[in-house]
């Protein structure tokens, strides 16, 4: 729950942060969080399933049937996550549009949907290696994993990169915080299904 409380107070300091750049980065911002939180909704589902059937496979102690449950949720993101960019890029300036008819507002959003799409399949990924932990019961060291890449990293970069270039600096202070969220997250996947491995191979033993 807390893993998720920082994720949405990371996406809303980007309110903040193009408030503080202009009204019409503001409003642009909204639009993406918008189109952003339908997006989310395909990883989240994804990651809510990996859950299950990583616990199941635990419970079976069936490592093959694990990686290959892990690797097809990847996969399944990574195809949802080009169809979207593919329809994103298609309709650039159409889907903004639906929002507001300013201009400048959607030239804005249009010129920032690329660092949009590249966060979300990066964050699909940490969405679906959080849901697999949390089905091992590992949940401890991610929620600090997660909260150190998003208050630590992210935040502080898209503050410091927001004045440089402006709403597209934002976007990249969480890119990079989901991304090193990511590898964090995959580092301690595998140390974790090799402690659970090695004692079952003890109790085996045993």
């Amino acid at each position: 729950s807390f893993q998720v409380f920082f994720k949405i107070a990371l996406l809303t300091s980007t309110v903040i942060l193009s408030g503080k750049l202009s009204t019409t980065f503001q409003a642009s911002n909204q639009i993406i969080l918008s189109i952003s939180a339908l997006m989310f909704s395909i990883p989240f589902s994804l990651g809510t399933a990996s859950a299950i059937q990583s616990s199941k496979f635990l419970v079976q102690k069936n490592k093959m049937y694990f990686e290959k449950s892990l690797n097809s949720f990847f996969i399944i993101s990574l195809i949802c996550s080009i169809i979207l960019t593919i329809t994103l890029f298609a309709f650039k300036i159409q889907i903004p549009s639906i929002y507001i008819k300013d201009k400048s507002v959607i030239n804005i959003v249009a010129n920032t949907l690329l660092f949009l799409s590249i966060f979300q399949l990066i964050d699909s990924f940490e969405t679906i290696i959080s849901g697999t932990l949390k089905g091992i019961k590992d949940t401890f060291k991610p929620f600090l994993i997660t909260t150190f890449s998003y208050c630590i990293i992210a935040i502080p970069i898209s503050i410091y990169l927001s004045k440089i270039i402006e709403i597209k600096g934002i976007w990249i202070g969480l890119i990079i915080g989901v991304f090193i969220s990511s590898i964090l997250l995959i580092i301690r996947i595998i140390k974790t299904m090799k402690n659970i491995l090695l004692v079952n191979d003890v109790s085996r033993v045993q």
